[in-house]
């Protein structure tokens, strides 16, 4: 039961509110795919799945602390942890890739037995495709003795994103390669660098 009481919340989280969002992850992927080329050219092999995660969320991290909308949560920020509060609700999100919730949600299976808190943090899932970043949302629980949120309740989707081609490097343009053939969904084992626990 506890997993759906933060549903009717989530109603008042339309998608045009999440518009500024989109396009601050979909700028730090394409700013990714520039990170990773350069680095291509200039080490002969492209950097680690890890590294291209922590240049995306880090790009992401500095777009909502320059952005006078949002406020980020410093809180294991240095670990890639990407929390912030919308100032003028005051709601607070957090996110993560859906490659990690579906890892969460397998070992959840084990813990259904102790069922955790309901908190007031958003849960904004990102999924990089082909046409750009899809996000989904859902609340979010606390475990006794874990640090990291876990999702709570069915995600729900709230669309697509289509990127920016004219944010797109030139080099892009040269050899018909485009960010997503370069990077694919940038979902991982562990987006945070660290044991997951943190984030």
């Amino acid at each position: 039961m506890w997993r759906f009481h933060r549903q009717s919340s989530l109603a008042l989280v339309d998608r045009d509110r999440l518009d500024e969002i989109a396009e601050h992850l979909n700028a730090a992927y394409l700013d990714t795919a520039v990170y990773r080329r350069e680095f291509l050219n200039d080490h002969g092999s492209p950097p680690s799945l890890m590294a291209k995660i922590h240049n995306m969320r880090s790009a992401v991290q500095a777009a909502l602390a320059r952005d006078d909308r949002y406020e980020l949560r410093s809180a294991y920020a240095e670990y890639g942890r990407v929390q912030f509060a919308e100032i003028a609700t005051g709601d607070e999100f957090l996110l993560r890739s859906s490659a990690a919730v579906r890892i969460e949600d397998s070992k959840s299976e084990q813990l259904e037995l102790f069922p955790g808190l309901t908190t007031a943090v958003h849960l904004l899932v990102y999924c990089f495709d082909k046409e750009g970043v899809r996000l989904s949302i859902t609340g979010t629980t606390h475990r006794k003795g874990r640090r990291r949120l876990e999702a709570a309740g069915t995600l729900t989707p709230m669309g697509v994103w289509p990127y920016l081609t004219h944010d797109l490097s030139s080099s892009f343009d040269q050899d018909g390669t485009d960010a997503f053939d370069d990077l694919g969904d940038l979902g991982d084992l562990g987006e945070e660098g660290t044991d997951g626990e943190d984030a």
